[in-house]
């Protein structure tokens, strides 16, 4: 569980990050510095990140209940 929490901080901050990117890069287009290729680009990893969160989060409720399972209520 400790590790999934880990796992979840790490992605939280992966996920952050990414937006930050997707956000930096739209406003590189919009100065002309960027293509809409280059902003597809950081939304597509925005969405893996995100999905990687939302993984890292159900891994945990996993580890949860397997935990529980093992220990008992």
């Amino acid at each position: 569980v400790v590790l999934s929490d880990k796992r979840i901080a790490a992605a939280e901050r992966a996920a952050e990050l990414a937006q930050r990117n997707v956000k930096l890069e739209i406003d590189r287009w919009k100065a002309g510095a960027g293509t809409n290729f280059d902003v597809l680009t950081r939304q597509d990893q925005q969405a893996a990140a995100d999905a990687a969160l939302a993984r890292a989060h159900a891994d945990r409720r996993i580890a949860v209940a397997a935990l529980a399972a093992l220990t008992g209520p």
